[in-house]
């Protein structure tokens, strides 16, 4: 990759990351300022989806509630599924270590 692309990707990276501590500032309601974040990351990582968990307490249980989820090549249906917050699965173990699996 050239400098000029790389620079032109990085303007482009930094306009979209502004854009988003904009709207965050501007709006008021927390579910469209999650869907926009769940969107732009997907945008700016060229992934294929992704998806947003909120920490909620169930019965003195603490759980990922799968809160926003989108997915261009899978037809999603778990919104709402909850998955324990424990080291049992690999997004309960980042959640709860506060630590990526991946280097």
């Amino acid at each position: 990759m050239s400098n000029q692309m790389a620079s032109q990707e990085l303007k482009n990276l930094i306009r979209k990351l502004s854009k988003i501590g904009i709207a965050i500032s501007r709006e008021k309601n927390v579910d469209s300022i999650l869907e926009m974040i769940l969107n732009e990351s997907i945008d700016i990582t060229y992934s294929d989806g992704g998806t947003i968990y909120i920490v909620k307490e169930f019965d003195g249980q603490k759980y990922l509630v799968i809160t926003f989820a989108k997915n261009y090549s899978v037809d999603f249906h778990f919104i709402g599924y909850k998955i324990p917050l424990d080291e049992k699965s690999i997004v309960g173990f980042v959640a709860k270590n506060a630590v990526p699996i991946l280097q």
